[in-house]
């Protein structure tokens, strides 16, 4: 068996403690939903920072609920949730992230070449505080939708499914659920929903592949941080002050360019692997 899903049987996996998890889980994502909707409701017009941060502080309590549902309802080590071994292998969160914003910024030069007049320039002086308060808060959100999803959905799923290939597309299909309410929606829901699953399924997949989080943890962070602070998108204008502001959303060849971008990650973390596996490390 997958060493990663593995590390999940080392506590109870019951389905009534997968139904008490949830449930906990379920109450942290409305009580985080409240608390943030305090600060926005105090001030008269919330800046897009206050936003921002009011809204990825929201996940906290969320991830609070997860660390809590499987420490002392499943009764095991907080740290399974990300490898087998326990150790968070920075040196994958790292590689991650730089590899797929490296990416996104080609890919967005590409479309701005491609589509002239799409791309607009539109820096603020407080674009700097922005900036630092997305770097501090949106690691929050992506790790708490990586925890629960590629880390306990996908560990608890893989007690029943085995099949790694059903279990990714499962596993990307719950992970589209959740952003269904987004505003990529609006624009085409069909395009969207094929963006999100295949990039939630690849998330499962590599994660499975290398037996631990850290590289969907490195992706999903810089996705996040390269469209709030960097380039702007139609429907996001209430959380974002960004560098670049795009006048349409090409669901088309943002799909088109994530793929492109999936199938370098996934050369690149495999080359990385054999390495690791020949030197022992």
């Amino acid at each position: 068996m997958n060493a990663y899903l593995a590390a999940a049987r080392q506590g109870i996996n019951s389905f009534w403690s997968y139904l008490a998890s949830l449930i906990l889980i379920l109450f942290g994502m409305v009580f985080g939903g409240l608390i943030s909707a305090i600060p926005l409701l105090l001030a008269e017009r919330a800046s897009p920072t206050l936003s921002l941060v009011s809204f990825m502080l929201s996940f906290l309590p969320a991830l609070i609920a997860i660390g809590i549902a499987v420490r002392f309802i499943h009764r095991r080590p907080i740290a399974t949730l990300w490898n087998a071994t326990g150790r968070l292998r920075w040196e994958r969160i790292l590689r991650g992230a730089g590899l797929w914003f490296l990416l996104a910024a080609l890919a967005s030069g590409l479309e701005a070449a491609l589509f002239p007049g799409r791309y607009t320039f539109s820096f603020r002086p407080e674009w700097w505080i922005y900036v630092l308060a997305a770097l501090l808060t949106v690691p929050l959100q992506t790790t708490t939708e990586e925890v629960f999803f590629r880390g306990y959905l996908l560990q608890g799923l893989g007690q029943i499914v085995r099949q790694p290939i059903v279990l990714s597309l499962l596993n990307g299909l719950l992970f589209t659920l959740l952003h269904l309410a987004n505003p990529e929606a609006t624009v085409n829901l069909w395009l969207a929903v094929l963006y999100w699953w295949i990039l939630g399924s690849f998330l499962a997949w590599i994660t499975l592949k290398d037996e631990g989080l850290e590289w969907a943890l490195g992706i999903h962070a810089a996705n996040n941080l390269f469209s709030f602070a960097l380039v702007g998108y139609p429907g996001y204008e209430e959380y974002t002050i960004s560098l670049f502001t795009v006048s349409e959303l090409d669901m088309a060849y943002s799909l088109a360019s994530m793929v492109l971008a999936i199938l370098v990650v996934w050369v690149v973390s495999r080359q990385q692997k054999v390495r690791q596996d020949r030197s022992g490390t």
